[in-house]
């Protein structure tokens, strides 16, 4: 009799772990299969952004005012980060240099075009020894 309750048993157990493995079958092929079909939404980590901004430069006059009030101005295009958005430097000859945000590099590279200023990327060029002897954005030569 205890065999036979204990063959019962181990049928039970078989019988709930191949219902166990049919179900996980069951939903990789359907995931396979959503994912053929795009239907799936690939699963991302979560990063909070803003909003996407419009197409447009923001700043726009403070960007024209520094580049016509400053010569030999260079510009370096900052990378957006998860903390801040994309950026500009504009360098002059003294090493004077401003921050702007900016939307989008096609329509900075518009607006300095009239300038002759060249646009480099920061992440590949670095910055200009002569901006790094500033302490701070419009202030005089570091000692």
């Amino acid at each position: 009799m205890a065999r036979l309750v204990l063959l019962a048993l181990v049928l039970i157990v078989v019988a709930l772990a191949v219902q166990v493995a049919i179900g996980l079958v069951q939903a990789v092929s359907a995931r396979q299969q959503a994912r053929r079909a795009g239907t799936m939404v690939a699963r991302r980590k979560v990063t909070h952004r803003l909003p996407a901004p419009s197409r447009r430069l923001p700043n726009r006059s403070e960007i024209v005012a520094f580049l016509e009030s400053h010569d030999g101005v260079e510009a370096y295009l900052e990378p957006e980060t998860a903390m801040t958005p994309a950026t500009v430097v504009l360098v002059d000859d003294a090493g004077q240099w401003r921050r702007f945000p900016v939307d989008d590099g096609r329509e900075l590279r518009r607006t300095v075009t009239p300038f002759h200023v060249p646009v480099y990327d920061a992440a590949v060029m670095g910055y200009p020894e002569r901006m790094r002897r500033r302490k701070d954005p419009g202030d005089e030569a570091a000692p």
